[in-house]
């Protein structure tokens, strides 16, 4: 990877590609540090994502934090945002499917043989890259988008994964295996029976065992079918109260510039609003860019030719 001789933060996360910006160490650490101020605020979160126009506010942050590095939402921050999740979300993987992987909490890296790695990225290209490559805020990422991953299941960091394998934790207690998350009322004995000495007895023990494993069955059946469901109601429900918000904030900035029209402003909000990009390419301009962007919509061209 390339460096400068300036300094060693001039080492880039990324490598730079056409029209992408060259993230520095430091760089990086200003955005997650605004991603988690994002995160903690609580209006920009929710449990699949950020809301619209977060990347816009990002950049007003960044701005603020490291103006000479003049960092737009598009294509920079999108794009080192998309970076950092999937390197965070690739080594979470690692430790909750793969096998021969531990946390070096030091040097925040992942530590593996060297064919246990090249191996597991044979079927995992996301972890490309990653072999003894610092990641010093993958707790903090791990904070901010683990929810978003498996449809809102919880994320542990590889530290706490760790403990708790070291410590012989499992998910059962007393001998008996507890479905919560909407089952709470179901349990299913893990203790084996008494060995009898009657046939009857053993009969009676087989049956048992069967109707254990069927129930468990059909309680994960259940739990799996209402998880799913739930998730699906509520991204619908998070789609449509962003879009609402969206529409609302384009059409109060657009009814801003002046000689326009009630029939202007109707045509040129809802070109905007319908297209993402375009909303979050509106929003970062200035009000005199604003202006020539709608004068463009109205003519019927294209603003970004």
């Amino acid at each position: 990877m390339a460096t400068t001789s300036v300094d060693k933060d001039s080492t880039a996360s990324t490598a730079p590609r056409a029209g992408k910006h060259q993230w520095t160490p430091s760089e990086d650490a200003k955005l997650v540090e605004s991603l988690y101020e994002l995160y903690t605020m609580g209006t920009w979160k929710c449990d699949t994502g950020f809301k619209s126009g977060y990347l816009v506010q990002l950049e007003k942050m960044l701005a603020t934090k490291i103006p000479a590095a003049g960092l737009r939402a598009c294509p920079h921050i999108e794009y080192q945002v998309k970076i950092l999740k999937k390197q965070a979300m690739a080594i979470a993987d690692m430790f909750q499917s793969g096998s021969g992987f531990s946390w070096n909490d030091v040097d925040k890296m992942v530590e593996a043989e060297k064919i246990v790695y090249d191996t597991w990225v044979k079927t995992h290209p996301a972890a490309k890259g990653l072999f003894r490559k610092p990641f010093p805020h993958y707790d903090t990422l791990i904070e901010i988008f683990g929810k978003d991953r498996a449809n809102g299941l919880g994320t542990t960091t590889p530290a706490a994964e760790e403990e708790a394998i070291e410590a012989g934790a499992t998910n059962e207690f007393n001998g008996t295996t507890h479905f919560e998350d909407g089952l709470e009322g179901i349990e299913v004995s893990s203790t084996q029976p008494q060995p009898s000495q009657s046939g009857t007895s053993l009969g009676k023990r087989k049956s048992s065992d069967v109707w254990t494993r069927t129930m468990m069955d059909v309680s994960t059946s259940m739990k799996t079918l209402v998880d799913g469901t739930m998730v699906y109601l509520e991204k619908i429900g998070n789609a449509i109260s962003e879009e609402s918000i969206l529409t609302k904030q384009i059409s109060e900035e657009v009814q801003k510039i002046e000689g326009l029209s009630l029939l202007d402003v109707l045509k040129v909000g809802k070109d905007i609003s319908k297209d993402s990009y375009m909303s979050n390419v509106f929003l970062s301009l200035p009000d005199a860019k604003r202006k020539e962007m709608v004068s463009e919509l109205l003519k019927g061209r294209n603003p970004t030719n």
